[in-house]
């Protein structure tokens, strides 16, 4: 039998995510003014979606016709799961 309650696994569940929240955020932050090469994978609503070569998910506007290309993306945001970024410029 458990000894714990689900109230309390819900309560360490969320401070779990909590802190891994702020640790995303806080190396995504460092991030920001780089321009790294990414694969162009999809899209995500109005904008495309592409990987670092360490795999993070960076979003930004462009043609779908990118899609499968490298291209060189400035991160200018990000958000605790992802980066957001603009084509730099060359």
């Amino acid at each position: 039998e458990d000894p714990t309650p689900k109230a309390e696994k819900n309560r360490r569940f969320d401070k779990l995510c909590a802190v891994q929240n702020a640790i995303s955020e806080s190396i995504h932050k460092e991030y920001i003014g780089k321009t790294m090469e990414c694969l162009v994978d999809g899209t995500d609503k109005e904008f495309l979606t592409a990987r670092t070569e360490g795999g993070r998910l960076v979003r930004f506007a462009g043609e779908d016709s990118l899609i499968g290309q490298f291209v060189d993306v400035t991160v200018t945001d990000c958000t605790t799961w992802s980066l957001v970024g603009e084509l730099a410029r060359k």
